[in-house]
């Protein structure tokens, strides 16, 4: 009874958080706060709080915790010197940012939460040891949730890690593992891996095959909390452009049907990848480098061309949002 009533409590902050952060509504066909009226199923991707998230640098994932109170982002800018930012929910909106309380010995990038909150995944890449050259190539790491931050963290084992490159992770609520590696026995350059929890840890990681994997790049995995379907971005000659969103469903004997374009509203000439659904499972969010605005066209002032080269939609890598029925969509027709 106990456990029914705290699953309940849960479900119900999911909810009124969903409220706050989309604007009023927590409908997965409802416009988000600020891109215009509401009540309009939102299939048009929006900029993500620009100004606050979407910025005039790189802007490459956002991360919410379960009860959507706070949200991680990923920022580079223009020589890729990144960081890890944490924003807090306010009521009058999103808080200053502030480094994200994870500590690691290197440079740190791509985290995710685990569906639950309990912990936090990232890519560690060490510093070049003393006469040892380049640095090391990225490896997975965790750290356990501890109070408002994170606890030590560790590097996942051997049956994830190797001497090459393992980036992005996503887990199901299984704690089943996702990530990307060009370790060597791939289809491609990059591959998506999975790593089977297991008591303790993980089962050796396997290549997903050929209905996931090809013989170009594929990164950026998200998995559905129940692994109903897996999300990408690759780019493949076939594509709209530059990297595009893909998506696959996993078929009853656990396979994968093959990987398809999740759709023009998303994919365009730029460069359109990391997917990500949010823990209210109502919002695709994914990253681009589109350009916003003609760019043949005269500024009216100086501070309407700074603002132009400055601010998102300038090129630089952005956080666009938009209703995740564009999944529900693709998953109901593979049902007809």
């Amino acid at each position: 009874m106990r456990a029914r009533r705290m699953s309940h409590l849960v479900a119900v902050s999911v909810v009124m958080a969903a409220l706050l952060v989309w604007g009023g509504s927590s409908r997965a066909t409802s416009t988000p706060a600020g891109s215009g009226a509401r009540g309009s199923i939102d299939l048009t991707p929006q900029l993500f709080e620009p100004g606050v998230v979407s910025t005039g640098a790189h802007d490459f994932v956002v991360r919410f915790t379960p009860r959507m109170d706070e949200v991680y982002v990923m920022r580079s800018g223009p020589d890729w010197y990144t960081g890890i930012l944490r924003y807090r929910r306010r009521a009058s909106g999103w808080g200053p940012p502030e480094l994200a309380p994870v500590r690691a010995p290197g440079s740190l990038s791509y985290p995710f939460l685990a569906p639950d909150g309990s912990r936090i995944f990232f890519d560690v890449r060490l510093p070049a040891r003393p006469g040892a050259g380049a640095p090391g190539s990225p490896d997975l790491w965790s750290a356990p949730r501890d109070g408002d931050g994170w606890g030590p963290a560790a590097p996942l084992g051997p049956e994830v890690n190797g001497p090459s490159v393992e980036m992005h992770a996503s887990v199901a609520a299984n704690g089943n593992l996702y990530f990307a590696s060009n370790r060597p026995g791939g289809l491609g350059g990059f591959d998506i891996y999975r790593a089977v929890a297991v008591p303790g840890g993980f089962a050796a990681a396997e290549n997903l095959g050929p209905a996931i994997n090809s013989a170009d790049n594929e990164y950026h995995a998200f998995i559905a909390p129940d692994e109903r379907y897996l999300l990408f971005d690759a780019r493949r000659s076939t594509g709209a452009g530059g990297n595009d969103i893909y998506i696959s469903v996993r078929r009853a004997d656990g396979g994968w049907e093959p990987a398809a374009p999740l759709g023009s509203e998303l994919n365009t000439p730029a460069a359109d990848m990391r997917p990500y659904v949010s823990p209210d499972g109502t919002r695709l969010f994914f990253c681009s480098d589109r350009s916003v605005g003609d760019p043949d066209a005269l500024p009216s002032s100086a501070e309407a061309f700074e603002r132009r080269i400055g601010g998102p939609g300038n090129g630089s890598q952005d956080i666009y949002w938009v209703s995740a029925e564009i999944v529900t969509r693709h998953l109901r027709a593979r049902q007809q």
